[in-house]
């Protein structure tokens, strides 16, 4: 047989060989995708003056990242499943993170979404949406300042992520929900409330909009109100730095007391909400500490909705 030009002499063992190194290189590959969704470990495992680059791997929707005393970098690819779908996601770093910078590679350079001194409100949500089904992140480790030891300066880079398939469509987030997008958010949320407005707070540092609601009943619940996913990691760490109560709002300036059966829910300030004195269905996500809507008709719409559409079966509908 030849190979670039050059005669060889057909040899099945050699030819053997050849397949089960490529078996192994992509089973490695694959195996390099965990079915962990968070990663722990420390610079301290590295040398001192080291400018490695250690690969994580995850494939998880949701999960945390802690680096003890950062050197070097990490480079952290997320999957969504093993889908290979796109996905909109979004990190948030803990109150103690220190000692690092995060970026996003795009395709020539990379893109700076987290800094200490970049301005923007430490518990906001940096978003990104992936390319092809994966996206990276690049955990750069800051330099010790002059003088000062690793061991020293207790640093720890720490944030936790939340991945969501990106809709099919590409329609803008603000989009209303159609019919069936309503059913399918009502079976999913975390949380449902029929409820009406009180006011409305823009959040420009946050991104978000804030939205106080008075909810008149909760349609829904996955899971009880203390056990939602506000509890992860990172929300842990900033809950832990308020008053221990369920009557306060807690926004980056301020709180405000807050009336019985209230509470706070956001969307993306691109949205431009105006308060409206209807009833609604608001339809809740918690993401990474926040109550983010992901449908919110006017109730009447989701009364009509209900009656007119037995065929669901695959969750309880109620008004």
């Amino acid at each position: 047989m030849y190979l670039f030009g050059v005669k060889f002499k057909f040899n099945l063992n050699v030819f053997v060989f050849l397949v089960m190194c490529q078996m192994d290189f992509i089973s490695g590959m694959i195996k390099d995708f965990g079915e962990s969704c968070d990663w722990s470990g420390s610079g301290l495992e590295t040398s001192h003056k080291s400018h490695e680059i250690k690969p994580v791997y995850l494939r998880c929707s949701q999960g945390t990242i802690k680096w003890k005393y950062p050197r070097g970098a990490l480079r952290i690819v997320l999957r969504q499943g093993t889908s290979g779908k796109d996905f909109h996601g979004c990190l948030r770093v803990a109150p103690q993170f220190s000692g690092a910078r995060i970026y996003l590679e795009g395709h020539r350079r990379l893109h700076e979404i987290y800094a200490p001194d970049d301005g923007k409100a430490r518990d906001r949500l940096r978003c990104f949406d992936s390319h092809q089904g994966q996206i990276a992140l690049y955990v750069q480790a800051d330099l010790p300042s002059e003088g000062a030891t690793s061991l020293g300066e207790k640093r720890m880079a720490l944030f936790s992520y939340d991945l969501e398939f990106s809709r099919d469509d590409g329609e803008e987030e603000c989009r209303p929900c159609t019919d069936e997008e309503l059913i399918t958010s009502y079976c999913t949320s975390d949380i449902v409330y029929h409820a009406n407005m009180l006011q409305l707070r823009d959040q420009p540092q946050l991104s978000f909009t804030e939205i106080n609601i008075k909810f008149k009943n909760i349609l829904r619940q996955s899971l009880l109100t203390s056990e939602l996913p506000i509890e992860n990691a990172i929300s842990q760490s900033y809950n832990e730095e308020m008053p221990k109560s369920n009557s306060w709002s807690f926004g980056p300036d301020k709180m405000l007391p807050m009336e019985a059966n209230t509470t706070n829910v956001y969307i993306s300030d691109k949205c431009q909400v105006r308060i409206g004195y209807e009833d609604f269905v608001f339809m809740i996500n918690n993401r990474l500490g926040y109550n983010i809507i992901k449908c919110a008709p006017r109730y009447q719409q989701w009364v009509d909705l209900v009656r007119n559409n037995e065929v669901y079966k695959h969750c309880i509908l109620s008004v």
